[in-house]
């Protein structure tokens, strides 16, 4: 099962219309999550933002995005996750066309997390540079939120 979907995936992103490649595609990657904070055990729901803001339409948008050690993949509508990647598929973004999709994951372990998606499409991007985003979360054992609260009161 696992060489099945890796080998659709494969064939996804490297099989591509020919007239695809004269396409002028520009797409962006916006990551963000309801919270900043979580606490071992909480649930955290991860945002990725896709947006095609070159002159025509752009297909085979999909996110890439490993999973952290520190956090697990509970729900999604519309991701996949095998050996801790996750895939998100947007399908085909038209032009100035904007979409979200949520994950919800769970803090696993703590501390101080920098992770980072990517953005791909069938066509060849006119600036890679905003083709990834980086997502800064911070994991707290749950004593250390005790502490905070009675040192605060």
């Amino acid at each position: 099962m696992r060489f099945i979907y890796m080998s659709l995936l494969l064939l996804m992103l490297l099989v591509t219309p020919i007239q695809a490649q004269t396409l002028n595609a520009d797409v962006s990657l916006a990551f963000s999550s309801d919270l900043n904070t979580v606490v071992i055990g909480q649930q955290v729901i991860i945002n990725f933002q896709a947006n095609n803001s070159g002159a025509d339409r752009v297909a085979g948008v999909t996110v890439i995005y490993v999973l952290p050690d520190a956090l697990d993949f509970v729900a999604s509508q519309d991701c996949l996750v095998l050996d801790r990647v996750l895939t998100c598929a947007f399908g085909t973004l038209g032009l100035g066309e904007q979409r979200d999709m949520d994950v919800v994951l769970i803090a696993r372990q703590a501390g101080q997390i920098q992770t980072v998606a990517r953005l791909i499409a069938s066509q060849t991007d006119l600036d890679e540079s905003n083709n990834h985003a980086q997502l800064e979360l911070d994991i707290l054992e749950a004593q250390d939120v005790a502490l905070e609260l009675s040192l605060a009161g």
